[in-house]
Formats: C-alpha cells, structure tokens, sequence
C-alpha cells in the first residue's frame, strides 16, 4: 500500500493542480487517490462519457448506428482531422462515435454532441455515481472550446473518471467502446513505459495534460485518471504519466 502511495506522491510532487486516482477493477472499492474528487479540465476526456451515452443509445434503438451522415455535415476541425483523408460521402453514425473516442476527432465529437445533447451525458455520469465536478457543458466544436475553456465547464473528476472505467470494464453495452480506447491514438502518456495492453482515452489543451484509462496484462486490470493544470512542458508531464503507469502497475501487482 505504502509503494502506490510513494508512486503517487512521486508524481504530484509540489505541483497543487495533480490529481491522480486508481482501483484495482478487481475491488473498485478501493481508491488511492491524491486530490481524486477535484474537479479538473476534461478536455477530450469528455468524449468517453459521451461515447458511452451514444453505446447505450445505439443499443437502444434510439440511435440508428447504420444511419448515414453526410462528410459535409462535419465541421472544419483546426487540429488533425481523420476526416480529411476518407474518400467517401458519408460515414455511419457508429463510425462517427468510433472516431470520436479512438481519433480523438472534434468534427464528429461535436456532431454526436448535437444530436445527443449534454443532459443525457452528465444523466449517464450520475447514474455511473461519478458524483459532483463531472459536467459537460459545451461542445466539442473548436471555436466553442477556443471561446469558454476559460470558463473551467467541461469538467471531471479522477473518482468520476474511475466510475467510467470501471463500467466500460464490467457493463457489456460498452464493448464497442471498449475497443476503441484500446485504438485511441493521442499520445504515450499511460501508454508510455508499459509493458501490458491499455485502454485508455487523453485530453489535451494549453497547459492541461491528462489521460485516463486502465492497464491490464489479461488476468489483472488498473484502472488510472490523470488530469493536470498549468503544465509547462506537455512531453515532460506525459512521460511523467507513463512513468506513473508503471510504477502504480509494479506496485499494485506485489500488494
């Protein structure tokens, strides 16, 4: 117990806007955590719950997962975009949530956001008992995101972002999106020193490095959410994050 401890202290240091918390999937019941109920910048984060909203939907039958979405019903996104390189008229609505959460693509994520709406999200999250400081407020679209980032809306907690895991981990409606966190594209971070499979999903703006997700080797699953502020070197702050990752896996195996 002491050596997860350690890993985490190691990782905040003096740095007042770290937050960090992890379970064993196996006993979610137990958290380690150093500021785990501080609401935090999601960025990009928020694309999981979202996500996950869209699975249940498709699931459902409220949501046609075959339907066709016209290419130009997406918005022009500043950051990369997937979109960019199909050579197609349209994609399907399970394609476009796919894209959401594995490309990390503010086009489709901002699609999704407006035909699904921000109630049923932070409704999906209370349900999840994510607890206060989950919220999404705003879309995805990238002018929107320029003009209230400042506004600290689109926020989450490490607990929250555990509840998440957790469910995508147990709850068969979320396969699918457990498939794409294995495919997400943005970045080492967790990913960065370990040696097992990971599921994970980042978020990423000026001075906020964060990253959530769960390592597992096939017969024991962490789950881990990091969320920064006010970093000044984002390699830094993601190699740090994947030090992390494997240091709370050294530790929590030999607990």
């Amino acid at each position: 117990m002491e050596k997860i401890e350690g890993v985490l202290r190691a990782f905040v240091g003096e740095h007042e806007q770290r937050v960090v918390a992890l379970c064993d999937l196996a006993a979610p019941e137990k958290v380690w955590e150093i500021r785990g109920a501080m609401p935090m910048l999601a960025a990009s984060v928020l694309k999981l719950p979202l996500v996950m909203r869209a699975a249940e939907m498709m699931a459902e039958g409220t949501l046609d997962a075959d339907e066709q979405v016209p290419m130009n019903a997406f918005e022009v996104a500043g950051w990369s975009n997937i979109l960019a390189v199909l050579d197609r008229k349209s994609i399907s609505v399970r394609e476009v949530a796919g894209l959401s959460l594995a490309a990390s693509d503010n086009s489709t994520a901002s699609w999704l956001f407006e035909r699904i709406g921000a109630e049923p999200v932070n409704a999906l999250m209370a349900r999840l008992g994510c607890g206060e400081g989950n919220v999404l407020t705003y879309s995805f679209n990238e002018a929107i995101l320029n003009e209230r980032r400042k506004q600290h809306s689109n926020t989450m907690t490490a607990q929250g972002a555990l509840k998440l895991l957790h469910a995508v981990w147990t709850q068969p409606v979320y396969a699918q999106v457990k498939g794409w966190l294995y495919n997400c594209v943005r970045g080492p971070r967790l990913r960065g020193y370990f040696g097992g499979d990971v599921y994970n999903k980042t978020g990423s703006l000026s001075g906020v490095v964060n990253d959530v997700g769960v390592l597992t080797d096939g017969t024991r699953a962490v789950a881990v959410a990091v969320f920064t502020r006010g970093e000044t070197d984002a390699p830094a702050c993601a190699r740090e994050i994947g030090l992390l990752a494997k240091g709370v896996w050294g530790a929590i195996s030999h607990s």
